[in-house]
């Protein structure tokens, strides 16, 4: 199957306005009357101290990025990454849920912001500066939140007017280029497996005597539903990985947090499973 057939590229770019400042006048306050050298500390200012709006969306945004890595697979350094077409559908939809909870958001910021601009005055005292905050028509140019898909490209097609020396050195440099790249994709599926599954077996190791430790529902469903993206993070359907993910789910398969809470046994069942398959398997 062609990569260019089975997944899509697509550039989530989320931006806030921070609200935090470096004070200078009083950063060099500090240092002066500490006997510290210049820039030794800092005095940054929460510009909305005392309010939380601002911080809604930022943790808000974070959540998205968190959601946008945990469903696509790395393409470039930064920016575009990969994501299967059979989860497309999926994934716009959950973006644009998304989209609209972030524009919520940045709506109750703007509709606030007078009232925000009063309290943060109250709770900066002298650190506060009016200087520091941008005016209300410009503010709402400082969040953002855009998707960009766009083919894969294939890893032949290099189309430019040079010489026919100079474009095959261009064609074989852009090759081994997009070989790494898809090589970085496939590595993190399996990557998301292994620590998912040696997180499994840490936790289920008896301690001897009177297990103290405390298993939460997660340490479960955080596998199983990794298993279940596993299917759309294989956009090259190897074999290999869609082997270890069926592994996974039928040794996961009736697996009672409960059970694991109460009984030694079940601890130690389910970390057997676990370790052959990470003994199995070459990660």
């Amino acid at each position: 199957m062609s990569l260019s057939s089975s997944a899509v590229l697509v550039d989530l770019s989320l931006y806030v306005w921070t609200a935090n400042k470096t004070d200078k006048s009083e950063t060099s306050k500090l240092n002066t009357s500490s006997g510290a050298i210049r820039n030794a500390a800092k005095v940054k200012k929460n510009l909305m101290a005392g309010t939380s709006l601002i911080k809604d969306v930022i943790n808000f945004s974070a959540t998205c990025r968190n959601w946008h890595h945990s469903v696509t697979t790395p393409w470039s350094t930064r920016g575009a990454r990969l994501l299967a077409t059979s989860y497309f559908l999926d994934y716009k939809e959950e973006a644009n849920k998304k989209r609209a909870r972030f524009e919520q958001l940045v709506t109750e910021v703007i509709a606030d912001y007078p009232n925000l601009l009063q309290t943060a005055e109250t709770n900066l005292g002298s650190l506060h500066n009016t200087s520091d905050y941008p005016p209300l028509d410009e503010l709402r140019q400082k969040f953002g939140f855009s998707l960009v898909f766009s083919p894969v490209p294939e890893s032949g097609d290099f189309r430019v007017d040079v010489g026919t020396k100079e474009l095959e050195e261009l064609k074989e440099q852009y090759k081994a280029d997009f070989n790494n790249r898809l090589q970085e994709a496939m590595k993190e599926p399996w990557e998301r497996l292994y620590k998912s599954l040696i997180h499994i077996s840490e936790r289920l190791e008896e301690s001897g005597g009177e297990d103290k430790k405390r298993y939460f529902e997660s340490l479960i469903t955080n596998a199983q539903e990794l298993c279940g993206m596993l299917s759309h993070l294989n956009v090259l359907k190897d074999p290999q990985l869609e082997a270890a993910k069926c592994e996974v789910e039928r040794a996961l398969t009736g697996v009672d947090i409960a059970d694991i809470r109460s009984s030694s046994f079940a601890r130690i069942t389910t970390k057997k499973k676990v370790d052959e398959i990470l003994n199995k398997f070459e990660w």
